[in-house]
């Protein structure tokens, strides 16, 4: 215990706040700059002026209020009649753009289709050019094989022995010896 009864610790504290700090008074109440500011206060409004003067900057400040809303009420009714005019606007064009978008729509389908047989025909035309290719080159190995056998055929008439046997072979049989030699 402490001598004189005095407060305890615990006690203070509960006094005092859960933080310790001391509790909050009432605005105004033993505060000097709030004292000062209501004894100013007071005598400003002791003069008739100040109170006609706070009237007039209110009425100043409500005039500027109220015309602003004025203002901004006149801009809203001038944008909304802009905006009607421009939906007029829009719905007379928005028939004819609907309409070039399906044309296009059209036009890029029909691009697309033909790009697609421009590629099948180009395809077939280089299929043909390969096999008129492979034909030609059979027709040139046909006709030399043609031209060989006429040409063999007229000399073997010509001379009257085939060309096929060698002509050494010929010359040997001639002078009777051994034509395989």
């Amino acid at each position: 215990g402490e001598a004189g009864g005095g407060v305890t610790g615990e006690a203070a504290g509960a006094a005092w706040g859960e933080g310790g700090a001391a509790p909050a008074e009432a605005p105004g109440a033993g505060d000097p700059l709030s004292e000062d500011a209501m004894q100013r206060l007071q005598n400003l409004m002791k003069d008739p002026k100040f109170i006609e003067r706070g009237i007039t900057a209110l009425d100043k400040l409500m005039a500027h209020v109220n015309q602003s809303r004025a203002n901004a009420l006149a801009k809203v009714e001038s944008d909304s009649e802009a905006v009607k005019w421009l939906e007029q606007e829009i719905s007379q064009y928005q028939p004819k753009l609907d309409a070039l978008v399906a044309h296009l729509e059209e036009k890029q389908k029909a691009r697309n289709a033909l790009a697609e047989e421009i590629q099948t025909s180009k395809k077939a035309i280089n299929d043909i050019m390969g096999e008129s290719t492979s034909i030609m080159f059979n027709i040139i190995t046909k006709e030399r094989s043609l031209k060989r056998s006429e040409a063999t055929a007229s000399l073997t008439h010509a001379r009257g022995y085939s060309t096929k046997i060698p002509t050494t072979s010929l010359i040997r049989q001639k002078r009777g010896g051994d034509p395989k030699k």
